[in-house]
């Protein structure tokens, strides 16, 4: 997400990007598994991070939305 963020602000006209009203665009992760495997990886980013319970809401979280069935 974050390259695709800096990929939009580099490519964008730097006085919009300084103004107050710009805004980055939302990006919704999303996974797609079709697999003969049930999905284990935990669905939430702050899962998946090393300690993120002593940062607490100031770590990023987000919730991946999925899509998949088994084979």
């Amino acid at each position: 997400m974050v390259e695709i963020w800096r990929e939009v602000i580099k490519s964008s006209d730097a006085k919009e990007v300084t103004r107050k009203t710009f805004r980055l665009s939302v990006i919704i992760p999303i996974i797609l598994y079709i697999g003969k495997d049930n999905w284990t990886t935990p669905l939430k980013f702050k899962r998946m991070l090393n300690q993120a319970v002593l940062f607490g809401d100031n770590v990023l979280n987000c919730k991946y939305l999925f899509l998949g069935r088994m084979l």
